[in-house]
């Protein structure tokens, strides 16, 4: 039996999240506590887990979408029922998920898309007119944080005398 997988609140204040990418894709079996996606909220990028075995047939938010709390991203299937890949790879968005679509800024937003960076670090970089491809992460598994972003900033900005 299929049913909808919902953003969880990931933080007391949370209110929205940006999917930032999937780790398992339609078709995709996963067992409790695997990874099944990356969700950026406003102070932190979180790995939302699976909380049951179970299998994914389809996204319904893509990367980069601003998703509301509780609000579906995915159609899911339990361990009793192993779910097949869908039959076509163009998935719609929701039609919710389509008005909360990121559309500005979109050429950037694709020159960036998969970098693991901070929420912190991207708002840094994008107030100093920065591009994170150019960065080299000194986080976990290389992502980039504030830090990596405000030392080359201070070093560079003279100093008043």
């Amino acid at each position: 039996m299929s049913r909808e997988l919902r953003l969880p609140r990931l933080g007391e204040t949370m209110e929205e999240g940006r999917i930032v990418r999937w780790l398992k894709q339609p078709g995709d079996a996963y067992r409790r506590g695997e990874v099944l996606l990356e969700v950026e909220t406003d102070k932190t990028t979180v790995e939302v887990p699976a909380l049951e075995d179970g299998s994914l047939i389809a996204h319904l938010a893509e990367p980069g979408a601003m998703v509301p709390v509780e609000a579906p991203i995915a159609t899911i299937a339990g361990d009793e029922a192993p779910a097949q890949a869908p039959a076509s790879e163009n998935t719609p968005v929701a039609p919710a998920m389509a008005a909360t679509a990121p559309m500005a800024r979109e050429d950037k937003a694709e020159s960036e898309e998969g970098l693991r960076a901070s929420p912190s670090a991207r708002r840094l970089a994008r107030a100093a007119g920065l591009s994170l491809r150019d960065m080299t992460g000194s986080g976990r598994e290389g992502r980039i944080q504030g830090w990596d972003i405000v030392a080359p900033v201070a070093s560079a900005a003279p100093v008043p005398l």
